[in-house]
């Protein structure tokens, strides 16, 4: 038996398989191929140079999120409710949107020249984005304090299992 038969055979029915997911797919490979160019960019502005620790770290949050989505639409197949499923992907694939998005601003800001209408315009995106101007709404710094977790209770941080 071919091996590569067997392979192109099993690639070609898991894409057959995801087809209904392609676009949300693309999208999410043109979203990640932006953020990692503009992080690059931003880290030869800041002369950081290219670290390979951080590189691995993203093209594996790329992995996980892509098996993610596969995984949602996996489920939904098998429980008879692909729309359900895609719909679901969806969503997934905006809150991506936003998150990478506002990363590429946040690294965009690096490389635009500063008082220039651009500049403002990436800036004015970035603030909108990353909620700045919640943190003049009530509770929002209670809320995005690093001690409070479980939407807004204050964890015990004394871990003693003794009785």
């Amino acid at each position: 038996m071919d091996f590569r038969f067997f392979f192109a055979s099993l690639f070609s029915a898991v894409m057959g398989f995801l087809a209904p997911i392609t676009d949300f797919m693309t999208a999410a490979a043109l979203l990640f191929a932006v953020n990692f160019i503009f992080g690059f960019l931003a880290g030869v502005v800041a002369h950081e140079g290219f670290k390979w620790k951080k590189a691995f770290t993203f093209f594996v949050h790329c992995f996980i999120f892509f098996g993610l989505i596969t995984f949602i639409f996996m489920c939904g197949h098998f429980m008879h409710n692909r729309e359900g499923a895609i719909q679901c992907v969806s969503v997934v694939c905006y809150a991506a949107i936003y998150i990478y998005g506002t990363n590429i601003l946040r690294n965009l800001r690096f490389l635009v020249k500063n008082d220039t209408p651009l500049y403002k315009l990436v800036d004015y995106g970035y603030y909108v984005l990353s909620l700045k101007f919640c943190q003049n709404l009530p509770y929002w710094r209670d809320y995005m304090h690093k001690d409070t977790r479980n939407h807004g209770e204050v964890e015990n941080n004394n871990t003693n299992t003794e009785t």
